[in-house]
């Protein structure tokens, strides 16, 4: 009986060890793609269909690309964003930014849509009542969306009350997305 305990007690822990040691590996990798601007502010990010994910990233190397822009405003608090933020241009700088990473401009078929939101954090939210979900002014979205199915997703916070982070968050998230180009 207890050749067998001790057996079962020694594979167990191999079992644990491996697992152990997969879990950080990983995560070691993971920490190591990060960039310098993710230690700033949070950043959210999700590849939701990577085959697509990769056409769309090789469109954009290609100029085959096109954006659009919405925003979504305070409810519950007075809206005060948008006498800081203009659309067109936060649409033009997310543009400038991504055309840094053509290559070749080619007529490629179908075109990458970027869909960008930008979104004013409402303090007075019910639904906001840590200190932290206070802290940042709002975020910037960038859905990468191929053949009408969204490809990729990337949220960053920005801080400043007037926004005057936002061109080098604007950076971030274009370099977020670029980084998994092959």
């Amino acid at each position: 009986m207890s050749k067998k305990f001790l057996f079962i007690v020694l594979g167990l822990l191999v079992i644990y060890f491996i697992g152990e040691g997969i879990y950080t590996k990983m995560t070691s990798k993971a920490k190591l793609s990060a960039l310098s601007c993710h230690k700033e502010v949070v950043v959210f990010e999700k590849i939701y269909e990577s085959e697509l994910f990769q056409n769309a990233l090789k469109a954009i190397q290609a100029g085959a690309f096109q954006s659009s822009i919405s925003a979504e405003k305070a409810t519950y608090s007075p809206s005060t964003l948008f006498t800081y933020v203009n659309l067109e241009e936060t649409k033009s700088r997310v543009n400038d930014a991504l055309e840094g990473y053509i290559k070749e401009k080619k007529s490629i078929t179908p075109k990458t849509d970027m869909a960008i939101l930008v979104y004013e954090n409402d303090m007075k939210h019910p639904g906001k009542k840590t200190k932290e979900s206070k802290l940042y002014r709002g975020y910037l979205v960038l859905n990468v969306m191929m053949e009408d199915a969204l490809a990729y997703k990337v949220q960053i916070d920005f801080m400043d009350f007037e926004a005057k982070d936002l061109p080098q968050r604007i950076e971030c998230v274009v370099e977020t997305l670029m980084r998994h180009r092959k």
